[in-house]
């Protein structure tokens, strides 16, 4: 089966009230096929691209950082549910497409075992990690700094450089600390950051040049 990307008419409005009319979704998102998982591989894998690099855009447009599994499935997503061709992805198909995110770099799961929400990377988590840096930096305090998480999530969401225009429309800009840890744990490895925990919870202290 061939995957065509030729719109389905529409016969009114059928834009969710949820949904801001300012992202433009892919002529394929009216194509009913691809709303199921194809049996033929070669199929699947260009259907797959598709889902991946959508979610990507969106959720760099509307600066979404972490996505649940839960909220996908709702019919008031408009990224996995159309109604003017009455198709939505189901869970098991949603599952196969945020795994093939997770396989290509471009997500991870807040929760490994629990595989219920996703850690969303429209920037390469290598960006995020060199972001957060600098925003340190900023404060003077990359040398021997302390700052709890929901401090650093606080201050990175404020001056964050990437994704500013969307970050600027955006409801929340405070870091998800699932992904602000996926972010720590990069630069701990490096040497630069350390996490510890106290008796009010767990603490970042930073050592960079």
């Amino acid at each position: 089966m061939l995957i065509r990307t030729t719109p389905v008419q529409e016969t009114g409005n059928h834009q969710p009230k949820t949904e801001p009319a300012s992202f433009a979704f892919p002529p394929w998102h009216q194509y009913p096929p691809l709303y199921t998982i194809q049996p033929c591989a070669r199929t699947r894998e260009r259907q797959l691209y598709l889902w991946r690099r959508l979610i990507l855009d969106y959720c760099e447009h509307f600066w979404i950082l972490t996505l649940r599994l839960y909220d996908a499935e709702s019919p008031q997503m408009p990224l996995f549910c159309n109604r003017a061709i009455q198709r939505r992805l189901s869970r098991s198909a949603l599952q196969c497409i945020f795994q093939e995110l997770v396989l290509s770099g471009d997500a991870a799961w807040s929760n490994p075992e629990e595989k219920e929400e996703l850690l969303i990377f429209w920037r390469s988590p290598r960006l995020w990690a060199d972001e957060l840096l600098r925003v340190v930096a900023q404060y003077g305090q990359n040398k021997g700094g302390v700052f709890t998480l929901p401090e650093l999530a606080s201050m990175l969401g404020e001056r964050c450089s990437l994704g500013r225009q969307q970050r600027a429309q955006a409801l929340q800009t405070a870091i998800p600390i699932a992904f602000l840890e996926h972010i720590l744990e990069l630069l701990a490895a490096q040497g630069k950051a350390r996490v510890f925990s106290t008796n009010e919870g767990r603490g970042v202290k930073f050592d960079f040049s």
